[in-house]
């Protein structure tokens, strides 16, 4: 639906401009149908928060795979592949 990095935040906000109309529609005008406009901004906020959350932890796990794919990238030290400084000077002891 929108293509940026708060889709779902955005589409909460959404959700909650239904509902202050559901209750402008409901006090103002006493329109019999308000209720259901105001089920329909809260069921909108809460597609907009499961879209962000999912973002949001889809973009750490991305993150943490971007982290591990760096890290094999990178010129290994000496002791990160198998020779260990301090062992050799414990078996010299």
């Amino acid at each position: 639906m929108f293509k940026s990095r708060y889709r779902g935040f955005k589409l909460a906000l959404i959700g909650v401009a239904i509902m202050f109309a559901a209750t402008y529609l409901g006090i103002e005008l006493n329109y019999e149908k308000a209720n259901g406009i105001g089920y329909l901004g809260f069921f909108v906020i809460m597609i907009g928060g499961i879209i962000h959350y999912v973002d949001f932890f889809s973009n750490l796990l991305n993150k943490e795979e971007r982290r591990k794919r760096r890290k094999r990238l990178e010129p290994k030290q000496p002791w990160e592949k198998g020779y260990d400084p301090k062992s050799q000077l414990d078996d010299d002891l």
